[in-house]
C-alpha cells in the first residue's frame, strides 16, 4: 500500500478483540485519529478518537471494553476511483473524519481523512460541530 493520490496507504490496523486501552495508545502513540478492523482484507469496523472518548465518559473501563463493542460497524468507504471533491463531499455530507478507502475487490487499500482534504481549518471545524451536534443529540 503507496500513497495514491489523496489518499494514503498507512492505514493502521487493530483487532475487534483488543482492548480500547490498547487502541487509544496507538492512537496515541502514531498521533493518529482512526484505526481500522479489517476481516479478510475488508473494512469491517473504524474506531476513532471520539470512541475513546465515549468509553471514558461513560464509566466504562477501557481495559475490559473491546473495539468490538464500540467500532462502527461496515464504515462507509471510497473507491481509489473517486475523486477528492466527490470525497470531501461525502465526509462533509455525513459528517465523517476518516472514510476507509478500498480497491475493486472491496479491500482496504488507504485512508482518507477531511484534514486531506479540506480548503480550510473551518471545513475541519463544520466537520466536528456536525459530529458533536448527532452525537449529543442521539446519546440523550
Amino acid at each position: 500500500m503507496g500513497d495514491e493520490g489523496f489518499w494514503t496507504g498507512d492505514v493502521l490496523t487493530v483487532e475487534e478483540n483488543e482492548s480500547m486501552r490498547d487502541a487509544a495508545k496507538v492512537m496515541l502513540e502514531k498521533n493518529v485519529g482512526s484505526l481500522l478492523v479489517v476481516d479478510d482484507k475488508k473494512p469491517v469496523g473504524i474506531i476513532t478518537e471520539w470512541d475513546a472518548v465515549k468509553v471514558l465518559a461513560q464509566g466504562l473501563d477501557p481495559n475490559t471494553s473491546r473495539v468490538g463493542d464500540v467500532m462502527t460497524r461496515n464504515p462507509k468507504t471510497l473507491k481509489v476511483t473517486d475523486n477528492p471533491e466527490a470525497a470531501k463531499d461525502i465526509m462533509l455530507d455525513h459528517g465523517f473524519s476518516h472514510m476507509p478507502v478500498v480497491d475493486e475487490n472491496n479491500e482496504l487499500v488507504g485512508i482518507v481523512t477531511l484534514s486531506d482534504l479540506a480548503d480550510s481549518p473551518d471545513e475541519v471545524k463544520q466537520v466536528r460541530k456536525i459530529k458533536f451536534a448527532t452525537k449529543s443529540f442521539n446519546s440523550e
